[in-house]
């Protein structure tokens, strides 16, 4: 599977393999639109296995901020230089946790 979510006291992991392109994106997405009513206090997206993300990914973080829980921490964990790169161009990484 090109991605997985866990969910741990209030913690979601959101982990991608291979390409962040708009079909996974929307798979994605709507995972996470099912976890809107539940208690969550932080998003964790682990692209160590990520090789590219497109602007429909970039979106997913961004829904992941504004529309689970406005305000709720958002992480990028381990990114690969090439998508690190990016986040970086897009200003996602002003408000959002880069972890190596």
């Amino acid at each position: 599977m090109p991605y997985s979510i866990k969910e741990e006291d209030g913690k979601v992991f959101v982990e991608v393999t291979g390409e962040f392109d708009a079909i996974l994106a929307k798979e994605v997405q709507n995972a996470l639109e099912n976890l809107r009513d539940r208690e969550i206090e932080a998003v964790a997206f682990d692209f160590k296995n990520t090789t590219h993300i497109a602007s429909s990914g970039l979106r997913v973080i961004i829904f992941a901020r504004e529309r689970i829980k406005p305000g709720i921490q958002v992480s990028i964990v381990e990114a690969r230089n090439i998508v690190l790169d990016v986040i970086k161009m897009s200003g996602i990484d002003s408000f959002v946790t880069l972890v190596e």
